[in-house]
């Protein structure tokens, strides 16, 4: 969940969602500390903090928090199993090991593709796919997870990539995958 410096983590600070703090543009995850934590409002206005803020946070973050008061935090990432997923024809995450069980019908599939989140338009677009579900595969692209908690959230983000890494390793042995029984 380290891949590179463009993953980005954001939590509500207020009711409305409006105001949130997200992780500054160009630190690798080890080098983080709390201090380096900006606080930003949801227009991409810096309100307190001493570090830049990737646009594409402002992008995505901002217009997934709009009208889902669930949502407080939301991980974005581009983690190499879910990643991987994302990137083939009709990805999916299917329902057949335990591990993926715990996301039935809680993920949306983006498959489009506007390119990075510069703009509102691309932001709006993935919001508008995920609907209400809590997690999305974004096409081409990485995963986002919402959650009401920054700790539920990372639980979902780390079984998400293990699940998806069961599917991957699996695929591998070039056999169908069993159905789980009902």
């Amino acid at each position: 969940m380290s891949e590179g410096i463009c993953n980005h983590f954001s939590l509500a600070v207020s009711d409305d969602g409006q105001e949130f703090l997200v992780t500054p543009q160009g630190f690798h995850w080890s080098e983080l500390k709390a201090s380096d934590i900006v606080l930003c409002h949801r227009d991409g206005r810096v309100l307190d903090g001493e570090h830049t803020v990737e646009p594409t946070a402002y992008f995505i973050h901002a217009p997934i928090r709009t009208g889902r008061p669930a949502a407080k935090a939301v991980l974005h990432t581009h983690m190499p199993y879910a990643t991987s997923l994302a990137i083939v024809e009709d990805g999916r995450l299917e329902m057949v090991e335990q591990g993926a069980l715990r996301f039935h019908n809680r993920i949306a599939y983006d498959d489009g593709y506007g390119g990075l989140a510069l703009n509102h338009q691309e932001g709006d677009r993935i919001a508008d796919a995920m609907a209400y579900k809590p997690i999305a595969f974004l096409g081409h692209h990485g995963v986002v997870v919402t959650a009401s908690t920054m700790a539920t959230a990372f639980d979902d983000l780390d079984y998400l990539e293990r699940a998806a890494q069961v599917q991957t390793l699996a695929k591998m042995h070039g056999k169908p995958f069993r159905e789980i029984p009902r």
